[in-house]
């Protein structure tokens, strides 16, 4: 839970109390926090509307993110599967998309 911790500290940018009550309602990935029913979010009782709005956004951001970092990392990728001995183009696009 430590590491939970430490990733919603730094990624959601809260303090230690927000992130603990995170973990502490069971939230373990960013995606949940995301994603996860609002209606859910609110029934944290240190939690109003606007800091679950607020946590959410701040989520999908983060995934979003990450999301784009990742792509950018597979930018070129393909032209170097396409050199490997008897690879096809369609088999590197396949594997390049695959990640």
């Amino acid at each position: 839970t430590a590491g939970i911790r430490a990733l919603f500290m730094e990624k959601l940018d809260v303090d230690q109390e927000v992130a603990e009550i995170l973990v502490d309602e069971g939230f373990s990935s960013l995606e949940e926090i995301a994603y996860v029913p609002i209606s859910e979010m609110l029934e944290i009782e240190a939690f109003d509307e606007d800091t679950v709005t607020e946590l959410r956004n701040r989520a999908r951001d983060a995934l979003l993110t990450e999301a784009i970092a990742s792509e950018e990392g597979l930018e070129g990728m393909e032209d170097q599967l396409i050199n490997l001995e008897g690879m096809t183009r369609v088999t590197a696009g396949k594997l390049g998309l695959a990640g």
